[in-house]
C-alpha cells in the first residue's frame, strides 16, 4: 500500500509542479500562465460569427474573440458586456460600446 501512494505521488508530481506553459520558450514568464515567444509568428485568436459570440454561454470575463462577420474585428467580454476594441481615428470607431485603444503617441 506504502508503495502505490509512493508511486501515485511521483506520478502526480510534474502536474503539480507546473505553473506555467512556454510555447517557443523553456523558460516562460513567472508572472504569465501562457508565455508565447516567436519573431516570426503571432497569436490567432478564436474566429467566430456574432450570432456564436452572443450565444457563449457564461462567458468568463476578459475573454476575447475576433468576430468575422457583422462588424468584424476583436470583442472581449467585461463580465456584463461584450466590448469591441477600436483604434482611436478609426473608420469603425463609431459605435458608443468599444474600448478605445491608444497607440504610443496617443492617436
Amino acid at each position: 500500500m506504502k508503495q502505490i501512494i509512493i508511486i501515485g505521488g511521483l506520478l502526480m508530481f510534474p502536474i503539480l509542479a507546473q505553473a506555467q506553459v512556454g510555447v517557443g520558450t523553456a523558460s516562460p514568464a513567472p508572472s504569465a500562465a501562457v508565455d508565447i515567444v516567436s519573431t516570426a509568428r503571432g497569436l490567432l485568436i478564436p474566429r467566430m460569427t456574432q450570432a456564436q459570440r452572443v450565444a457563449i454561454a457564461s462567458p468568463a470575463t476578459g475573454l476575447l474573440v475576433f468576430q468575422i462577420d457583422i462588424n468584424q474585428g476583436f470583442f472581449f467580454f467585461d463580465g456584463t458586456a461584450w466590448n469591441k476594441l477600436a483604434v482611436v481615428g478609426s473608420s469603425n470607431s463609431s459605435t458608443s460600446n468599444e474600448t478605445l485603444i491608444y497607440t504610443a503617441d496617443g492617436f
